[in-house]
């Protein structure tokens, strides 16, 4: 399955998922200091696993360093969360302009099918069609959606090796 048929039924969870980061983003708690210390002292260790020893020091070092550690770890959960966010906005936002960059037809069609999630008994009664047709009309309009999303890579590559 390439690209542009994972899009078609994906979509629908990319868009859950995008609610969801929006949502996280809006609300961030992230973790807690409870839970970095937690992490820290029953956590795994960097030290070598041939150290027979404990380190006398490191309930020290887990508090002077668990506030920092806790405001770096939610700096870079919140900047995951914010990349994972544009990307799928960005990602969501090319596959709707592509869609409707398709024929008209097509265009109405993979909205229905896709963005709509209509069923196929759906659009057999909207465009007197048959499951077949559907099918037909579904290949054609992944063909087209490749051709768009080839000249999007190529020009990637190309303002890349420029």
């Amino acid at each position: 399955m390439d690209k542009i048929e994972s899009l078609f039924y994906e979509y629908k969870n990319m868009e859950k998922e995008l609610k969801l980061l929006r949502s996280q983003l809006n609300h961030f708690v992230g973790i807690s200091e409870n839970e970095m210390l937690d992490t820290m002292v029953y956590g795994r260790s960097d030290e070598p696993k041939v150290q027979t020893s404990k380190n006398p020091y490191r309930s020290e070092v887990i508090a002077l360093s668990y506030k920092e550690e806790t405001e770096k770890a939610n700096r870079e959960l919140y900047q995951y969360l914010s990349k994972r966010y544009c990307r799928l906005v960005q990602e969501l936002h090319f596959f709707e302009v592509a869609v409707s960059k398709l024929p008209d037809d097509l265009a109405e069609f993979v909205t229905d099918l896709v963005i709509e999630s209509e069923s196929w008994d759906n659009l057999m009664v909207k465009y007197h069609i048959s499951r077949s047709t559907i099918s037909r009309w579904k290949q054609k309009a992944v063909k087209e959606l490749r051709l768009i999303y080839a000249i999007r890579n190529q020009q990637l590559e190309d303002f890349l090796l420029s």
